[in-house]
């Protein structure tokens, strides 16, 4: 049965020291090695032969799941590039990836996958910043400085707080704050083209889940995604932490961990490390590189 994780997220190589990382491993001498997300900054192929090889011959099996950014393309077709990792021979670098299937170890299953967003969990505090949505930013990266000012002079201005799916689905903003306007940018926008709505690839990854909790059920379930299913905290601490909570993940993964009585739930995401329990669901909140969690 295996109890004692290393549990890492986030590296965003190659800005990890994966010498230093591994070498932490081995002193560590845990059980198994979990990653849960995002080890690369954009998709880069000899990235990930890099970070596959540095870890390769350690003899604990180790476990991933993927983030948006391991799928970040500058011109993206990410339904495609997914595929590929489904596809990607990893059990030849001793590497189990729960986005293709769960694997058990005696009585414990882990489950899991990148998870998405859906806007479900924005902090909806009645924050009344001035701020301007419309579809005229998706032009934001080739703007000159004049059709800006003329922007900002003539579009209409709505509260912060009245922002509905429409405007976090354009993932990008203006808002005034201290009497300046600044942009506010959720970059999956350029490097991530599903070719669906944030809320279907919601629906999508929950119902592949779903189809894990389900072949699993009767064993004890540790699921593990990316992107969060509840936070941690319920106050902003500022504009851009109040923007951006639209894109930590979907309360709707939240409400199917509850429905199959899972009891640990690992994520990663919100560069924050956290853990907390909350209607008998121990949560791990990862960056980084953890120190060894026991389930």
């Amino acid at each position: 049965m295996i109890k004692e994780l290393s549990v890492l997220s986030d590296l965003h190589l190659p800005h990890a020291n994966l010498a230093k990382i591994r070498l932490k491993i081995e002193v560590e001498e845990s059980e198994l090695i979990l990653f849960a997300g995002d080890v690369l900054d954009a998709f880069d192929e000899k990235l990930l032969q890099e970070f596959l090889q540095t870890f390769a011959d350690l003899p604990q099996p180790k476990l991933l799941v993927l983030g948006n950014h391991d799928l970040w393309q500058d011109k993206p077709h990410t339904d495609a590039l997914y595929e590929d990792y489904l596809q990607f021979p990893w059990q030849e670098y001793g590497f189990h990836l729960l986005d293709k299937e769960p694997i058990i170890f005696g009585n414990t299953a882990f489950c899991g996958n990148m998870g998405w967003y859906d806007y479900s969990l924005r902090l909806t505090h009645d924050f009344d910043w001035p701020v301007i949505a419309c579809d005229e930013l998706l032009r934001w990266e080739t703007m000159n400085n004049d059709e800006i000012r003329n922007l900002l002079q003539t579009a209409a201005t709505k509260s912060f707080k009245d922002l509905n799916e429409s405007d976090f689905a354009r993932k990008i903003l203006l808002v005034q704050n201290n009497g300046r306007w600044e942009s506010l940018h959720w970059y999956d926008r350029l490097y991530i083209n599903w070719g669906k709505s944030d809320q279907e690839m919601t629906a999508y990854f929950l119902h592949r889940l779903e189809e894990q909790l389900q072949e699993t059920r009767g064993l004890e379930q540790v699921v593990v995604l990316h992107h969060a299913p509840i936070l941690p905290r319920l106050a902003a601490e500022g504009v851009l932490d109040a923007y951006l909570s639209a894109f930590n993940g979907s309360k709707r993964f939240w409400d199917l961990i509850c429905q199959y009585d899972v009891k640990t739930v690992i994520h990663g995401h919100l560069h924050r490390k956290a853990v907390f329990t909350w209607k008998n669901v121990r949560v791990y909140s990862c960056y980084g590189l953890m120190d060894t969690i026991r389930i």
